[in-house]
């Protein structure tokens, strides 16, 4: 995975991961003790951000920090044998 892939996935997680918990860019950013135009920026993958601040944000979010960086998996049907 190039890092700019990287860079899009964590922002996608992270946004995805504060809408599903029901969170503004503002409650995520005082959780965290960051201010909410970073978050903001974090979330557009504009900033590329250090370790400690992405595991300060998995923390706030009640997160592993390994859980923002993996991709959605996509679970397949099992095929039906055919008739």
């Amino acid at each position: 995975m190039a890092p700019g892939d990287l860079l899009t996935l964590f922002a996608k997680n992270i946004r995805d991961a504060r809408m599903q918990v029901g969170l503004t860019q503002g409650d995520l950013a005082t959780r965290a003790g960051i201010n909410q135009p970073y978050i903001s920026t974090i979330e557009s993958g504009a900033q590329n951000i250090t370790a400690a601040t992405a595991a300060t944000l998995a923390s706030a979010l009640g997160l592993e920090l390994c859980a923002l960086l993996l991709k959605p998996m996509r679970v397949r049907q099992p095929r039906r044998p055919r008739s």
